[in-house]
């Protein structure tokens, strides 16, 4: 019982950063870590001594060796894999990754103990860079597009051509009536 209590305890400090201290007193504890112990104790013990983990980021299939308690935002960022982010503060959950079977957010999350020889596995969402503001197939879109508006202006206004001119002569007979009506008008109240 006590073995198992050691072990966590020591588990505990190599997560908060005191793996080094415990690398000075470990032959200290040798003896206690005698059998009864079980495998992964040991391996966990031996991966926290090093202070080292493999992340492998997918799906670029990028390697990169960080230490435990470092943040998995800055371990992303020195091996140049790019993840979204808004807030930073862990509120939009827009940096969520994939990590063992669950979606974490990389701004909250810490580099954990791993066995040795296993990795940990990161996989990212695809990352959508902003496009140029003018790129040669956006400037060649938007010629298209200016010229089937200019063809269809043109084409419509051939076709209602003869429209346009019997309105025209309408709100000019229009117009005629409304100044002789004021003309009237200014008549009667002279």
């Amino acid at each position: 019982m006590s073995m198992i209590f050691l072990t966590s305890f020591l588990l505990v400090l190599a997560s908060l950063g005191i793996a080094t201290s415990f690398s000075t007193f470990s032959r200290g504890i040798k003896p206690f870590l005698q059998p009864p112990h079980t495998t992964t104790n040991v391996l966990l013990l031996q991966a926290t001594i090093t202070n080292e983990v493999q992340v492998e980021f997918q799906p670029a299939n990028v390697f990169i060796t960080a230490k435990v308690g470092d943040p998995l935002s800055i371990v992303a960022e020195k091996a140049n894999v790019p993840i979204n982010y808004k807030c930073k503060k862990g509120e939009c959950g827009t940096c969520q990754v994939f990590v063992q079977g669950k979606w974490i957010k990389t701004c909250q999350t810490t580099i954990p103990p791993t066995t040795p020889g296993t990795n940990y596995a990161v996989t990212v969402k695809p990352f959508k860079e902003k496009a140029k503001f003018f790129s040669p197939q956006s400037f060649l879109d938007g010629v298209i597009n200016n010229g089937l508006g200019v063809v269809g202006f043109i084409t419509e206004s051939a076709k209602v051509d003869g429209e346009f001119n019997e309105r025209m002569e309408r709100e000019k007979k229009i117009q005629e009536k409304i100044e002789e009506k004021k003309r009237l008008n200014n008549n009667s109240s002279k």
